[in-house]
């Protein structure tokens, strides 16, 4: 009988069950895949974010492995394995911005359904990605600045020698 392969090598996790495999805009066009199957779900689902009312409670959120109640509002992440084929990825509103791939969204205009909300919601995504994008920034900035120090030479003392 042949050993048992342990699923965790094959596809690993973070701490908190993410497939670390998975990530949002891994290749910058459909020009850069070379398998069809991925080139399809590229020209199936060229969003890389949607946003829509849950029609079920029968989705899971990736990030809190809760279900999404029906009428919430849900977001959808498409994240591509290292073959670039899309998988999607639910999420519960807050999650959502929790995620860490969501940072490589640009605008709320990369979301796809965005228009299609009433505009209490539109204005609530709005705040709230721009408190996430803000956050990502200043943690950019605290990184390089915590990076230039790091970088600074530290000054040696020299050796003097004695004259006899």
């Amino acid at each position: 009988m042949a050993d048992s392969v342990d699923p965790s090598i094959l596809l690993p996790r973070d701490g908190t069950g993410r497939y670390l495999h998975l990530k949002l805009k891994r290749f910058a066009s459909i020009e850069d895949l070379s398998m069809p199957y991925a080139i399809k779900t590229w020209k199936q689902t060229p969003q890389d974010a949607e946003v829509d009312m849950a029609p079920s409670a029968r989705s899971k959120c990736r990030d809190c492995q809760e279900p999404i109640d029906k009428g919430d509002l849900r977001f959808r992440l498409w994240l591509q394995c290292h073959k670039g084929c899309k998988n999607s990825a639910y999420f519960h509103s807050d999650c959502f911005y929790r995620y860490p791939e969501t940072r490589k969204l640009e605008s709320v205009q990369d979301i796809k359904g965005y228009q299609d909300m009433d505009e209490g919601i539109q204005k609530s995504i709005r705040a709230s990605f721009g408190a996430m994008k803000k956050e990502t920034d200043e943690n950019i900035k605290s990184s390089q600045i915590d990076g230039e120090a790091a970088k600074e030479p530290t000054k040696k003392k020299r050796k003097v020698k004695k004259s006899s």
